[in-house]
């Protein structure tokens, strides 16, 4: 399974708030209607209870990072509500990525990049 999943999107004239389905999002450069931007995400950390989920919005025409957020999901127990350990079948699923020095390098693999502003970003 892949470390660090990407998604390609485009952006259109209707947008979607996500900043409450996410527990930081910072918007870092504006995306302009026709945009081609990748998503890039990845699991941080796998807690007992919980995972930290990480993103990027990357627009890879000028090669700017534009956003990025950042997580906690949490395992439920559909029947009870209540937080329960994460499935051994559902933690062996994901691999995590602790550096983020390693979703740069994806990045990188498409061109130059500057290596310190992308290091702010993906860092804060």
């Amino acid at each position: 399974m892949p470390r660090v999943f990407v998604r390609d999107v485009t952006v259109t004239e209707a947008s979607i708030d996500v900043n409450r389905h996410v527990n930081h999002l910072e918007y870092l450069r504006p995306a302009f209607a026709g945009d081609a931007l990748s998503l890039l995400t990845w699991v941080a950390d796998l807690r007992p209870r919980s995972s930290l989920r990480k993103y990027l919005v990357w627009r890879g025409s000028d090669r700017q990072i534009l956003a990025r957020a950042e997580t906690r999901w949490v395992f439920v127990d559909a029947g009870t509500g209540r937080t329960r350990a994460l499935l051994d079948e559902l933690r062996s699923s994901f691999d995590v990525v602790h550096d983020p020095n390693e979703v740069l390098r994806l990045l990188h693999q498409g061109g130059a990049v500057s290596q310190r502003t992308t290091a702010q970003a993906v860092d804060g």
